[in-house]
């Protein structure tokens, strides 16, 4: 299998206040804590016990906020399958004082995670999955 990994620009600004909504979604707390190892969106709403439907809005908004990487692998037979992994290994909230006319506020910053070097099988629970 070959391994394309998908997530946002390092170098983007990070918006915290959506870092912050999305963090304190109950749902997508657990998704994240749930992506230790990649799993397919399948695999995320079993561990979690949610929908289907849930674990994808999840782990778009996991995504959007930095916090979850996508990984697609293209099988032997052309099919492909995508795969969830946490993106960071700690979250910071600090407050940030003010000068002049900004008068701070919470900033958010991240301990990423270290990407793996892709494989065939890296990370995979089961080659029959999805």
């Amino acid at each position: 299998m070959h391994d394309v990994a998908h997530a946002p620009d390092a170098t983007r600004a990070v918006d915290d206040e959506r870092t912050l909504a999305t963090f304190a979604d109950d749902t997508a707390r657990a998704v994240l804590r749930a992506l230790d190892d990649p799993l397919t969106a399948k695999e995320v709403a079993d561990d979690c016990d949610v929908g289907l439907s849930t674990a994808y809005r999840k782990l778009e908004d996991l995504a959007e906020a930095g916090l979850c990487r996508e990984r697609i692998a293209v099988r032997p037979d052309g099919h492909h399958v995508t795969r969830y992994e946490r993106a960071v290994d700690r979250i910071a909230v600090s407050f940030e004082g003010g000068d002049g006319d900004d008068d701070g506020g919470l900033a958010v910053r991240f301990t990423p995670r270290e990407e793996p070097a892709p494989g065939p099988d890296r990370g995979f629970r089961t080659a029959a999955s999805d």
